[in-house]
């Protein structure tokens, strides 16, 4: 019973979550610690849960994986301070 309650609360709260940071367009990656931490961030929620975060639709979706992607590059080539497991 408190699995099911925390999986329903844990999805109450993604719901909540302001996806409008993510840009629509494929652009750089930005350079903003905190926009990498964010990004780091929602990158391991989706390797983990294997899916896109609900609110995220369409151009957002596909440019999220993109900066998922370049975001773990950057990791490898030392250009990012981001240490979570994204």
């Amino acid at each position: 019973m408190r699995v099911l309650a925390a999986l329903l609360l844990c999805a109450a709260a993604a719901h909540a979550v302001d996806m409008s940071w993510i840009p629509e367009g494929d652009g750089p990656l930005p350079l903003s610690k905190d926009y990498r931490d964010r990004l780091g961030d929602l990158c391991a929620l989706m390797k983990r849960t294997g899916k896109v975060p609900p609110g995220v639709t369409g151009g957002r979706a596909k440019n999220l994986r993109s900066l998922c992607r370049r975001l773990k590059e950057a990791e490898k080539a030392g250009e990012s301070s981001w240490s979570g497991g994204g």
